[in-house]
């Protein structure tokens, strides 16, 4: 198993997250529960490998057992007597634990792990296969689905579906009996009782597997359907079984084979009564990103994952559709508690999960961790999140990261708010992304240069100087890079462009004047225009553009992009409407599209040709600067942005033009901003340090020179006037105390900061951080439904008052 890259959930992790998913459990049934209703509790692992949170549950429920032994001496089995302890881990075992994976060999070793935790040396080594299978958690059917001979909800249920449910409810009656039976009862017996089980159900799992085999033999929904409705009619003649024996062969073999779980008809006692489910489901599922479950998996599993979880996105971590799957398996009041990474919280995976089970599904989260280390050899950090299913949360404690809360949201964060937020219309046209040039041929770059990738500064001057019209074209080049580390963010790059000109005139064309539109616009998406265009093309500087032919073209000619191979002489993505949108100013507003540190916004001239490795905000106000530098933005962006291996990536749809900026960014803060921004760029120039550096430093506790210390002050002071320019004295009061209680900034640590993107820098902790983030939601909220009210408002028919003759519409 170590050679597959499995890891063993050490003890560390079990045993908090048992114990706090079985707390709410073990409290609804009160202290003086009888053993019987402790033994009638089911608790599953649904990816249980090698058993770790199954023999951790065995520990826990044997003391509760013991104890209930304990209220209730009358009730001790005489075999129990010698040794209490083992005796309760064997009746757990039997009773009380389910397991399922779908890999066999890990099957095996859970069943070897309960084995050994149970000292049962007396029982044969498959004492637990009534309850311990192997199959693949998320490819099953409900068996009212098996019944329709469908894997949708809400079909006909044809007529041999009764022989269905006939035969779960002998198979319950079967699997209740070993269940319940008395220790001394032969393993014979129950093997016995176990054979005539699966035997029962041996059909109805040939019926599930067939219809999961349909789905997975075609590609597209259609041709699944055809295959489905030729299913239902082949079960309906003599030899349809041997058919679905056929496809099922199909899906069980192959790359990447599909053994399918059908809950329901696999644990059929679990799913009986007025509150069918697990009462308890704890585990940790795998971890795997899209394209790891694409890589991974048969063709069209990614299909089926939104089949079994409808509203899901098809970017969402496997982990959303682990908690969708487990949530839904508990019996209403259940607890579920998983091991999932921090994407659990964000974007796609959150919306899929999290959010879905929070506002849709009647779900809450009673506790959670946002950043676990892994105690083994493996060097992973790791979220846990524990569930209530349908149940108000009464005085159970709300618990993040150890700190008692009033309500966790699906972000995994303090908070009422759990909706992705909304795109505000007065954010949009002014953040861009910079051009992608596609090609660095059309640089010139001494460092490029030297690798044969792009042209030296000098043969630049030399072109200029034979022609100078060639300056005309040729621009200075700006990247996250030079930004980042460059004191005065200076540019060492120039380029070429040629913006949206016509490659060249051809003298056998039709004159342009002559040339109706639709012909001229034929003329502009070739490229090649007649003799008579009297606007600019780039054969016009032929210098140039031997230069782009030369170095450019021949990389073109092999990209897929239809519209990139034709235009080979212009950017890839030139961004005409950022240009259009910055004509007027002198100035813009940058930052790296990653950076070390956040705050690594500056302006710089127009006049460039921002590279895509950057951001552009056509605005040249410091008070924009000042708030996307903020602390309050940082939040917001760390919460909403892209993640990679932890760390955050700010994204314009998702950080942006959702925020919620101060309305005409308030006098009151524009002077504070301005102060920090002169400040900042002082220290840059004295010291002749880049932004990366000076921030290094900034969140450095060891350098407390004056310079620092002064950017220090002056950015809780800008943090401060962003606070107070919302409203929101309050917080800033507190932001303002630097007393135990309080939320100055302060240098944070591994050891109590929960958020990688905080750990090691100065800010405010984390408690603090949810309140400004809560704040921020509910604003944009507010403004979100503001600007749709405004736009119904505009919707609404107009009434015209008429004098003396009614109300004309």
């Amino acid at each position: 198993r170590r050679k597959t890259g499995s890891h063993y959930t050490p003890r560390s992790l079990t045993a908090p997250i048992v114990r706090e998913a079985l707390e709410p459990i073990l409290a609804q049934l009160g202290d003086d529960a009888t053993p019987d209703q402790v033994l009638d509790l089911k608790i599953c692992d649904p990816a249980m490998g090698s058993g770790a949170f199954l023999v951790e549950t065995c520990r826990a429920l044997g003391e509760r057992l013991e104890s209930a032994w304990a209220r209730h001496p009358a009730l001790l089995p005489d075999e129990a007597r010698a040794d209490p302890q083992v005796f309760a881990r064997r009746e757990v075992a039997k009773c009380c634990l389910y397991g399922v994976d779908k890999n066999h060999m890990a099957t095996d070793l859970a069943k070897l792990s309960l084995w050994l935790v149970t000292l049962s040396k007396d029982e044969d080594f498959s004492f637990l296969d009534h309850s311990l299978k192997t199959g693949d958690s998320l490819v099953g059917l409900t068996l009212n689905q098996i019944n329709a001979v469908s894997w949708e909800t809400g079909q006909t249920t044809p007529l041999f579906a009764s022989r269905f449910v006939r035969l779960v409810n002998e198979a319950r009656i079967d699997r209740r009996h070993i269940r319940t039976a008395p220790n001394n009862v032969a393993f014979e017996a129950q093997q016995q009782r176990l054979n005539e089980a699966n035997a029962e159900l041996a059909e109805v799992r040939l019926g599930g597997d067939a219809v999961i085999a349909a789905f997975f033999s075609q590609a597209k929904a259609k041709q699944r359907h055809e295959a489905l409705d030729e299913l239902q009619v082949q079960l309906g003649r003599d030899g349809g079984w041997d058919v679905a024996r056929q496809i099922r062969a199909q899906l069980t073999s192959g790359a990447h084979p599909i053994t399918p779980f059908h809950w329901q008809t696999e644990f059929p006692e679990v799913f009986e009564g007025d509150n069918p489910g697990f009462d308890s489901i704890v585990g940790n599922p795998p971890f795997a990103g899209k394209n790891t479950i694409t890589s991974g998996n048969r063709a069209g599993f990614l299909d089926w994952l939104k089949v079994i979880s409808p509203h899901s996105h098809g970017n969402a971590d496997l982990s959303a559709h682990f908690f969708r799957r487990a949530y839904g398996l508990l019996r209403n009041g259940g607890t579920m508690g998983l091991i999932a990474t921090n994407t659990i919280g964000q974007g796609d995976t959150r919306e899929s999960g999290l959010r879905w089970l929070l506002a849709e599904a009647g779900g809450a989260i009673y506790r959670a961790r946002r950043r676990v280390k892994w105690a083994g050899d493996a060097a992973v950090v790791v979220s846990t999140v524990h569930m209530l299913k349908n149940a108000d949360l009464g005085d159970l404690p709300v618990r993040l990261d150890g700190r008692a809360v009033s309500r966790i949201s699906a972000f995994v964060r303090e908070g009422d708010f759990d909706d992705t937020p909304a795109v505000l219309e007065e954010n949009e046209g002014i953040a861009f992304i910079g051009s992608y040039i596609l090609g660095m041929g059309f640089s010139f770059d001494d460092a490029n240069a030297a690798k044969g990738k792009a042209t030296s500064i000098a043969e630049m001057q030399r072109l200029i100087a034979k022609d100078a019209r060639n300056a005309e074209r040729i621009k200075p080049y700006l990247g996250g890079s030079e930004v980042n580390t460059d004191p005065a963010h200076k540019h060492h790059r120039y380029v070429i462009d040629f913006e949206d000109f016509p490659l060249r005139r051809d003298t056998d064309l039709s004159p342009w004047a002559e040339a109706r539109e639709k012909a001229r616009s034929e003329m502009l998406r070739t490229g090649i225009v007649p003799a008579d265009y009297t606007n600019p093309v780039a054969a016009d500087w032929p210098d140039l553009l031997e230069i782009v032919e030369r170095m450019v073209k021949p990389e073109r000619d092999k990209i897929k992009d239809v519209i990139g191979k034709r235009i080979w002489w212009r950017f890839l993505r030139a961004r005409p409407e950022m240009h259009e949108a910055s004509k007027t100013l002198d100035a813009v507003t940058v930052r790296s599209l990653t950076s070390s540190h956040f705050p690594c916004f500056t302006q710089k001239e127009t006049g460039y040709v921002f590279d895509q490795t950057l951001i552009v905000w056509t605005s040249e106000d410091l008070g924009l600067l000042g708030q996307l530098s903020s602390a309050s933005h940082e939040i917001w962006a760390n919460s909403f942005g892209a993640t990679l291996e932890d760390r955050s990536r700010y994204n314009v749809n998702d950080c942006f033009q959702t925020f919620p900026f101060l309305d005409g960014h308030k006098q009151s803060f524009m002077q504070t901003a301005e102060t920090y921004y002169a400040t900042r760029e002082q220290i840059l120039t004295t010291t002749n340090l880049g932004l990366t550096k000076t921030y290094n430093r900034f969140h450095n506790p060891l350098d407390c020179k004056d310079d620092i210390m002064e950017l220090r002050r002056l950015h809780a002071a800008m943090d401060d006037a962003v606070l107070r320019a919302y409203g929101w004295n309050d917080l800033a009061d507190m932001a303002a105390d630097s007393s135990a209680g309080g939320a100055a900034p302060r240098f944070l640590h591994q050891t109590d900061e929960p958020e990688f993107a905080y750990q090691s820098r100065y800010h405010w902790p984390a408690w603090f951080r949810d309140k400004v983030l809560a704040r921020l939601l509910a604003l944009n909220r507010q403004r979100a439904a503001a600007a749709t009210n405004t736009a119904d408002e505009k919707l609404k028919p107009k009434v015209l008052q008429v004098e003396e003759k009614g109300t004309l519409i």
